[in-house]
């Protein structure tokens, strides 16, 4: 990767906000300690989830609770995520049943269609409208 002609983004912040006035930002980072281990935090109004590839806490503000969950891993890449893609969609063939994959390809366009759009925002150096976005491009 070092040796070659990458000229993938090695920092980036996306900041999305919804129809319905929710806010979400994904901040990536190539240059860090923790290579290759994503960092997850969710706040909500009731609550909060912290986590990285190894443990997510679940804290409920309103129970004063907090619970910790070691997702189960192989320890293939992406915390064992691209193994747990594979086997469902060898299921999914195996049963010619979509439901195995979790998804259908309307969430998979629109979720592609989202990273599309931050990286013309990126590229860009504009705010883009997601619906006009997905109008354009699909």
């Amino acid at each position: 990767m070092y040796e070659s002609a990458n000229d993938v983004c090695d920092n980036q912040v996306v900041n999305i906000e919804f129809s319905d006035g929710r806010t979400a930002s994904f901040t990536m980072v190539a240059f860090t300690s923790i290579i290759c281990n994503r960092q997850l935090r969710m706040h909500f109004s009731h609550g909060e989830i912290v986590g990285n590839m190894s443990t997510f806490t679940v804290t409920d503000f309103r129970r004063r609770s907090t619970k910790t969950h070691t997702p189960l891993s192989d320890g293939s890449g992406h915390g064992g995520g691209d193994s747990g893609l594979i086997a469902a969609f060898v299921e999914a063939v195996r049963t010619e049943e979509q439901a195995h994959l979790g998804t259908d390809v309307d969430e998979v366009l629109s979720s592609h269609l989202t990273v599309f759009a931050a990286e013309a925002s990126r590229k860009e150096g504009v705010i883009i409208d997601y619906e006009e976005f997905a109008r354009e491009h699909k």
